[in-house]
């Protein structure tokens, strides 16, 4: 049912930018049930807040998750965690970073390729409030500059 029309919205997670500095990212594809993929499809979906997790799965092997993706939907378990279709040896890098001090797994995109629903996952280290700051004055300076340079 999932690979019948291919559509090019995508959702992005602009808030994991503004508060996480992306490394490194991957693209994983989502275990959906029922209706989930009419509701992303339909665009009720936030990703503002989820996270990945590495949990011991039902053989335990490590296997990865999303937790808190948001579907606005009545019917479903919108806060249900979602488990995600990754490579072992992406797997092992992501085990890997994520052991490092500070590391977290973050959705960063959610879109479709050939029909079907896949999230992109980064490895991200949170940004302290200076930073913050730094990103917001850099983006005035540049919106500033494009304003004057194109009078």
């Amino acid at each position: 049912m999932s690979r019948l029309s291919s559509t090019s919205k995508s959702f992005l997670n602009k808030r994991a930018y503004f508060d996480y500095h992306i490394i490194d990212t991957i693209e994983c594809g989502i275990a959906l049930i029922q209706d989930e993929i009419k509701v992303i499809r339909s665009g009720k979906v936030q990703l503002k807040g989820s996270f990945a997790k590495i949990l011991q799965g039902a053989q335990g092997k490590p296997e990865l998750f999303i937790v808190g993706m948001y579907l606005g939907s009545k019917t479903l378990d919108t806060q249900r965690t979602r488990k995600l279709l990754v490579k072992k040896n992406e797997l092992s890098r992501l085990i890997g970073q994520v052991q490092q001090k500070g590391m977290t797994l973050i959705p960063t995109k959610l879109f479709f390729k050939r029909g079907l629903a896949k999230i992109e996952i980064g490895t991200a280290r949170a940004k302290k409030k200076f930073d913050k700051r730094e990103a917001i004055k850099a983006r005035e300076h540049k919106r500033d500059l494009r304003y004057y340079f194109n009078d």
